[in-house]
């Protein structure tokens, strides 16, 4: 039997037979017109009337489904803090847990259209995204529409999946700039955090487009409420304002860049309180905006991450050096942060995967905010003074034994601590973390 006359065969039992089913009477007759018109001949008409019954034809995949897939992120660390603060004593402590389960679920509602929850645990706030997404690739119109919960863009590291980061924890620009405040109702404040809570996750209508001419120029816009983490509406739950502008192209499959700018404005963020103790009840809620240039770079087996934070708050600065206050007479204050991260995929073991050391340096000023070590830290102290500076470093290594869906990660990273808010005390605190974390994907 020829192969081109196999071939022909099979093209036709694919458009006209009906999966896995013997011939019917109409594919009879179609087979024999071939062998008339001298397309099949006896012994390949036989072969094919034979084997029609174990013939599967695939069929066409349907828009719809639904996904489910788990982050398990188990790690062993050990933490020592050294405190120059008068009464403050040194810490010293090691635990191994479950730093992140974080269960997806992925409902495909059309070719281009989804709904997505995600969950993060252990957490006292589980949910962590619930959105609806559409995908547009008009001539006008080319992007992804999502309404609903999600993580803003400010402060990229945010916007990457937690099995991708590079480092155990992403940089404590993330907590400090983005992290949620607590002890509110709308009315009365009984205690404060230092994070700012301006970028995040937040509620609202996100568009993230490209020009459909010169799809690596991006844009991005966003209306939002103005409290991190929170899906109330409140009198203090006011709205924020999301613009992105951003180059990305892949050049090459070794060479990736994606820089740009973030910029945000938010008309209600810091609660003000009247006078300088807690609980007391809300008088007014100060505005803030912010600018977050980035850059992500990939060259072959080299990666670099940089990124910039910038943010004036009214209310912002701490009237009291001991714990976080913030009245009607605190000043504007504009804290400030940056990083930087650089990677290489040094070593390529083969079956074992491959070895990629890190190095990844930050630093915040709050200008009179503060900050606390529990506040940017995982696990770390959560009392103490507040400081007004820090600077971090870590130094590590990733082992992917199979890419992200099983990976290992070494590190450690150091914190050291300065300053006060009012600029009057003097004080430092050295904190230094030991990470053994182990990933996978399922």
């Amino acid at each position: 039997m020829s192969l081109l006359r196999l071939s022909a065969a099979l093209f036709f039992i694919a458009i006209f037979f009906q999966p896995g089913a013997c011939l019917r009477a109409g594919d009879s007759e179609l087979l024999n017109s071939l062998l008339e018109k001298d397309i099949l001949d006896k012994s390949e008409l036989q072969y094919i009337k034979k084997n029609s019954s174990q013939l599967e034809i695939a069929a066409p995949k349907s828009p719809y489904g639904f996904k489910l897939y788990t982050i398990l992120q188990m790690r062993y660390g050990y933490l020592y803090r050294d405190s120059q603060f008068p009464h403050e004593t040194s810490v010293n402590k090691s635990d191994f847990n479950i730093r992140r389960l974080i269960p997806v679920f992925i409902a495909e509602t059309g070719e281009n259209s989804r709904a997505m929850v995600s969950l993060f645990m252990p957490s006292s706030r589980v949910l962590n995204t619930a959105h609806y997404e559409i995908d547009f690739d008009g001539s006008v119109f080319c992007g992804k529409l999502m309404i609903g919960h999600n993580a803003v863009n400010f402060a990229t590291e945010e916007l990457e999946s937690g099995s991708t980061i590079m480092t155990p924890d992403r940089s404590m620009l993330c907590l400090y700039f983005g992290g949620a405040d607590s002890g509110y109702d709308g009315y009365n404040k009984s205690s404060y955090g230092t994070c700012e809570g301006f970028s995040g996750y937040h509620t609202g209508i996100f568009w993230n487009g490209r020009m459909p001419s010169k799809k690596e120029l991006c844009y991005g816009i966003a209306l939002t409420n103005s409290k991190a983490d929170d899906y109330v509406g409140r009198i203090d739950n006011g709205l924020t304002f999301w613009l992105t502008l951003a180059y990305e192209k892949n050049f090459s499959d070794d060479f990736y860049l994606w820089t740009g700018v973030n910029l945000g404005y938010s008309d209600k963020l810091i609660s003000a309180i009247s006078g300088d103790t807690l609980p007391s009840s809300i008088e007014d809620c100060g505005d803030a905006w912010g600018a977050n240039p980035f850059i992500r770079l990939k060259y072959k087996k080299f990666t670099f991450n940089a990124e910039l934070i910038y943010t004036a708050l009214e209310y912002g600065s701490s009237m009291r050096d001991d714990i976080p206050i913030y009245n009607m007479n605190s000043p504007r204050a504009c804290p400030w942060g940056f990083y930087v991260l650089g990677a290489y995929k040094l070593f390529d073991l083969g079956e074992w995967g491959i070895l990629e050391p890190l190095f990844r340096y930050a630093r915040i000023n709050t200008d009179g905010r503060g900050i606390r070590e529990g506040d940017i830290i995982y696990k770390g102290y959560s009392g103490g003074p507040l400081f007004d500076e820090v600077e971090s470093f870590y130094f590590g290594v990733n082992w992917y034994l199979r890419g992200n869906t099983v990976k290992y990660m070494f590190g450690y990273e150091l914190y050291d601590f300065k300053g006060s808010p009012s600029g009057k005390r003097q004080s430092m605190s050295s904190v230094g973390v030991f990470i053994a974390q182990f990933q996978i994907l399922f």
